[in-house]
């Protein structure tokens, strides 16, 4: 026990401090002792600063403040308008891109600019999510980062709308897709601002959220068909209006962040909470020890529970995008549905996964997690396993294929809400405080690639939809086996869980 005697501080009393009793000495003891780098040594010091009123004894007893309960309502509001606002985004102006192209500039130029567009948008994301992700580490205001992020879409969105060659357009989503990456630091806001047991219902919030938006999107569409507006010489229409009425939105989002948007500090404390509790005595003794177990326990992003969260992740977002890019030429070629008929399968999907993740909250209260997860990615190999057959044969099923393609594309939707928010919500519960910028910004950018991949798969593939469903099968089938061949360590420590509930300043 020599080793451990140079983190004692002089007369310590270990009925003062439960974080630092003897078990959990030992395992101080065996954790490496240069695991992470000096800067992520300064922020965790900073967190112990801002946040670690945790060696008064008394704090288990305190109750947080009325403010401090209620700062996850209002982030969870502006995280839930912000993934609304993306998807509406996406929803109106995705359909209408190539048309924007063609009726302005021609055949030709909607062929050399539509595909490069849709990609720059999505490159733009994946580049700039991580610079977001790590200005929120190191300490950059969300609310600055957030209002940033919404002033380069109102520009890109107002680009769009004013565009006076393909160029202007290109240029417009390339600011547009920068602005759209700046969810690191707020979801990790959102998840230092509320408990364990209540996280996975605020992530299927957000994932509702936009899965409304993805209904309201083809409504402004149709408001759009019918409006006739005149702006000084630039006449609005389908094909540019996407571009105000998002401009419009996203100013009103705005003005929702500021006056909405609490600051907190590392820790999930009101920062001016923060500064009265770093100039006690109790926080300067204990600024030489770790504030809480999870930071003693955490072992970093590469270890095996994290990169299967990251395999589930991946596979489940490279499967959606996947299934949307070759479903409608799949039942174009083979039904003769044209772009109403596949509209109206997109609403009605959104409308089942609403359904799906209301049921999907209410067993999150008394199902683990890590079972949930279970269920969600035995519905996605059911389901691809399925359609990959169902597509084999499909020429000779006749009138019976539509049916039997809808049912497939159903348990499709009917598991993905659960790998989708069960596993991001497991994922946090796993990552200490200090460290959730970085973790959101790694799982962010996991998320791109995905987007990334999926559309291009699908699309190259969409002329042979057997194999792209046999490649989503067995994509999903390697987190599965990670998950069952480890099982018991995706359960969140009984420990861990106490901790959390306890600490008066994650309680908000």
């Amino acid at each position: 026990m020599s080793d451990i005697t140079p983190l004692l501080p002089e007369a310590f009393d270990t009925s003062v401090s439960p974080v630092l009793s003897d078990n959990n000495i030992r395992v101080r003891t065996t954790a490496p002792t240069n695991a992470q780098s000096t800067s992520d040594e300064t922020i965790m010091q900073r967190h112990r600063r801002e946040g670690s009123a945790a060696q008064d004894p008394s704090r288990c007893c305190k109750k947080p403040s009325t403010n401090q309960r209620k700062a996850k309502y209002p982030i969870a509001f502006i995280a839930s308008t912000w993934g609304l606002l993306t998807n509406i985004e996406r929803a109106i102006i995705i359909p209408t891109m190539w048309l924007f192209f063609m009726t302005y500039w021609g055949p030709d130029t909607a062929s050399e600019f539509y595909g490069s567009t849709l990609g720059v948008f999505s490159l733009s994301i994946l580049i700039a999510t991580p610079l977001f992700g790590y200005a929120g580490h190191y300490g950059v205001n969300v609310k600055f980062l957030l209002l940033l992020a919404n002033l380069l879409e109102v520009l890109g969105n107002l680009a769009y709308l004013c565009a006076y060659s393909p160029w202007a357009v290109f240029m417009g989503r390339l600011l547009a897709g920068i602005g759209a990456s700046c969810e690191p630091p707020m979801y990790a806001d959102l998840t230092r601002s509320t408990e364990i047991n209540e996280r996975t219902p605020f992530i299927i919030v957000l994932l509702l959220a936009r899965q409304v938006g993805l209904i309201f999107g083809p409504a402004f569409t149709l408001i759009l068909k019918k409006m006739d507006l005149r702006i000084f010489d630039m006449e609005v229409n389908v094909y540019n209006g996407p571009g105000l009425v998002m401009a419009c939105l996203w100013i009103v989002h705005s003005i929702l962040i500021v006056v909405f948007y609490p600051n907190l500090d590392k820790s999930g404390v009101y920062a001016d909470e923060a500064s009265k509790n770093a100039q006690t005595a109790i926080v300067r003794q204990s600024e030489d020890v770790p504030s809480t177990k999870s930071e003693v326990r955490f072992g970093g992003f590469k270890q095996f529970s994290l990169l299967t969260l990251y395999a589930i992740t991946f596979a489940s977002y490279y499967s959606v995008m996947a299934l949307e890019s070759v479903l409608s030429p799949v039942a174009n070629r083979a039904f003769g549905w044209g772009p109403v008929e596949v509209s109206y399968i997109y609403i009605a999907c959104s409308i089942l996964i609403i359904v799906i993740s209301l049921i999907m909250h209410f067993m999150s209260k008394c199902i683990e997690d890590r079972k949930l997860i279970c269920i969600g990615l035995a519905f996605l190999i059911t389901s691809y396993l399925y359609l990959t057959i169902v597509t084999y044969t499909l020429d000779s099923l006749g009138d019976s294929g539509k049916v039997l393609v809808v049912v497939g594309v159903a348990l499709h939707v009917i598991g993905m809400p659960f790998p989708l928010a069960i596993s991001e919500s497991l994922y946090t519960k796993f990552v200490p405080a200090p460290y959730l910028d970085k973790a959101q910004t790694i799982l962010r950018t996991v998320i791109n690639i995905a987007f990334l991949i999926g559309p291009f798969v699908g699309g190259s593939l969409q002329a042979h939809p057997t194999i792209v469903f046999l490649s989503m099968l067995m994509i999903n089938l390697i987190p599965v086996t990670m998950l069952l061949c480890k099982f018991s360590e995706f359960r969140v420590p009984l420990e861990l869980q106490v901790e959390r509930l306890s600490d008066s300043h994650l309680n908000i």
